[in-house]
């Protein structure tokens, strides 16, 4: 029901568009890193499929293919915003959570 009532969520699936992962062939065997890029938004959807919490730091270049870090970050299910700092974002993700988070250019 929650997926229902979130519109930015269902504003996502509107797009049209798939998401493409960006970590493939590393890690785990299902992709945690998910990209969806438009002429208007990017997403960046990360995955945790472990059975334990998880606190990792991300490279917006290396793990996101992002040169820019001049972005305002919204974590789309809980409209947390969250900041880059040395153009990484660290995350603490419970065991088996998803973060959709919109990247807007500042």
């Amino acid at each position: 029901m929650e997926l229902l009532k979130n519109s930015d969520i269902i504003a996502v699936n509107k797009l049209g568009v798939h998401a493409v992962p960006l970590d493939l062939f590393s890690g785990v065997d299902i992709p945690t890193i998910w990209k969806l890029e438009t002429k208007d938004r990017l997403i960046i959807t990360i995955f945790n499929w472990l059975d334990k919490d998880v606190s990792k730091t991300y490279n917006l270049k290396t793990d996101f293919e992002l040169n820019n870090s001049q972005y305002k970050l919204t974590e789309l299910w809980t409209n947390e915003n969250f900041k880059i700092e040395s153009k990484k974002l660290t995350l603490d993700q419970p065991a088996h959570s998803v973060k959709i988070i919109e990247f807007v250019k500042n």
